[in-house]
């Protein structure tokens, strides 16, 4: 497929004809030390049964509209019982409180069911303490810029699970990873060792999350929401890394502090620049030599960068697409192994400036850090003259891998191979490592997504 490098791993080249008559752009990656999570064409993905709730309360019919009533009543009840919120905007003062367990919180969607802050500017409007196999499910939270929609907190050193299904949550300011210092419209904090929180379809409508000091909790996000989630931030300098930050699918950016370690296996993005207030890099890490070690391996994002320029001082989105953003990746003293997999990158420079230098990764910093490129795609517009290559800036402390790449002029329709970096067995351990990573995600949505209960 027009000279198409192919990366493997645990699979054999016999034979030349699959690869079009010659292998001659096929890289083998050594085999690393997981396998597949699925272990057999008999292995079911599915559980063979569904929930059925024990018993209903309606917070209307049965409590008069008082939302934390009926989520006492479900907790105390238990046993799969559901508190109900039917359609409407439930307007509250104090915070919400989700404690107990075996029972789902539960709205009629997010368009139907959503709940408004009336209180003080600090909340947070929903408090989540070590839940025991909760839900919270179809509904939205809307509090004003600055005020945190859910909190979740363990209290007792004792793991819990949470479950957050189909929300939209506000609240958090729109921001980009380098400068998003802030909660976001949705925090965890300081999660008991082996906790597990599943997400699936949250929209926090460009606010963010915020996960501090839950790394040696399971934390994994399903399915993300049609609309951007925001800046995804992971910190927290806690010497226990026994668990694990995963992402599936979501439309995101990421923040990753203090040597944390994060595998995404498709996190979209587009268009960083759209906005004035939009401009940055796709994801943002940092950290210290002197803390554990990390990885941050993703995959998937397509990535479009372009500054916007303004027409006026009033302008919102009618300017211009102008000056392509240079720097899509950004480390700031990061110890330990950066990995883009599998991901597009797009510079639509129509008017290419020979100064510039496109698909930039800047390495900042005395920490050692591994980064490794394998299997992107590097996009330039007609104008633009072919073998721009990625840059990857840093110090000696830095190393360089790059396998698999490819460059391409959409216009085009031309495909070239960006000359290999590191081809050696230290950079093909750097690769086994990655993919790795990804089986391990793989490991993880299987025992908690597709496990019978």
């Amino acid at each position: 497929m027009n000279g198409q490098s192919v990366v493997h791993s645990n699979n054999k080249t016999s034979t030349a004809a699959l690869f079009g008559g010659t292998t001659t752009n096929v890289i083998e990656v050594p085999p690393g030390q997981r396998g597949g999570s699925v272990t057999s064409a008999q292995q079911s993905f599915f559980s063979s049964e569904a929930a059925i709730p024990t018993r209903v309360f309606d917070a209307k019919r049965d409590f008069g509209g008082d939302v934390q009533r009926a989520i006492d009543a479900a907790r105390d009840y238990g046993r799969g019982a559901v508190a109900y919120l039917p359609r409407g905007n439930y307007r509250v003062s104090r915070t919400i409180n989700i404690t107990g367990g075996n029972y789902y919180v539960q709205g009629a969607g997010i368009f139907s069911t959503g709940i408004s802050w009336q209180g003080d500017k600090v909340g947070p409007v929903i408090l989540v303490s070590d839940p025991q196999n909760v839900t919270l499910e179809h509904m939205g939270i809307h509090p004003p810029t600055g005020v945190v929609a859910v909190r979740q907190v363990s209290i007792i050193p004792q793991p819990s699970r949470m479950t957050y299904e189909h929300l939209e949550l506000r609240g958090g300011p729109t921001a980009i990873p380098h400068t998003f210092t802030g909660n976001g419209a949705f925090e965890a904090v300081g999660l008991s060792k082996d906790s597990v929180v599943t997400i699936w379809d949250a929209y926090s409508g460009g606010g963010g999350m915020s996960f501090d000091n839950c790394s040696s909790a399971r934390i994994l996000f399903n399915v993300g929401g049609h609309h951007s989630m925001g800046v995804i931030r992971v910190k927290g300098t806690q010497i226990d890394r026994s668990g694990f930050f995963g992402i599936q699918t979501c439309q995101s950016r990421l923040r990753i502090e203090d040597n944390q370690s994060v595998v995404a296996s498709d996190v979209y993005v587009e268009q960083m620049g759209m906005r004035e207030n939009m401009r940055g890099p796709y994801l943002y890490i940092s950290g210290s030599p002197t803390l554990p070690a990390g990885r941050v391996t993703i995959s998937g994002p397509k990535i479009c960068g372009k500054n916007y320029v303004a027409r006026g001082p009033h302008d919102n989105l009618t300017g211009r697409l102008d000056e392509p953003y240079e720097t899509y990746l950004t480390v700031d003293n990061y110890h330990g192994q950066l990995s883009s997999v599998m991901s597009q990158y797009y510079n639509p420079n129509e008017g290419y400036e020979p100064n510039k230098k496109a698909f930039k990764t800047v390495c900042t910093g005395e920490a050692r850090l591994d980064v490794l490129l394998m299997a992107n795609q590097y996009q330039q517009a007609s104008k633009s003259p072919p073998s721009v290559l990625p840059v990857i800036e840093g110090g000696p402390n830095v190393t360089r891998t790059l396998l698999g790449n490819r460059f391409s002029l959409l216009q085009w329709h031309q495909s070239e191979p960006v000359f290999n970096v590191n081809r050696t067995s230290s950079g093909l351990l750097l690769a086994a490592l990655a993919l790795d990573d990804f089986r391990e995600l793989g490991e993880h949505d299987q025992e908690l997504n597709h496990a019978e209960k």
